[in-house]
């Protein structure tokens, strides 16, 4: 209910979209989300571990390089090194 103000879905469901385009709105409200989901897990990390003590997002960085920087990763040499682990990582899981 918290992102309810910024739901696409919310709002062109108050406008009365027809019932078939709704998918395009929840569609939209999905990817935002998963967009904020690095911030929203680093945000838990530091809180658990490390009292809270948040670290900003990087614009440069992409999506696997933020949320290693946001975690507090220390870069290792190069720093593209951290972005493809990270990614070798997540591509695993998925």
């Amino acid at each position: 209910m918290r992102r309810q103000p910024e739901s696409q879905f919310a709002a062109a469901y108050a406008r009365g979209v027809p019932k078939t385009k709704y998918w395009e709105f929840a569609y939209e409200d999905s990817m935002n989300l998963i967009a904020k989901l690095p911030g929203v897990a680093a945000h838990i990390y530091r809180n658990t571990y490390h009292g809270g003590k948040l670290i900003e997002a990087t614009p440069g960085l992409d999506w696997a390089a933020n949320l290693s920087h946001m975690m507090g990763a220390r870069p290792p040499r190069p720093p593209h090194v951290r972005a493809t682990a990270w990614h070798l990582g997540l591509g695993l899981r998925a």
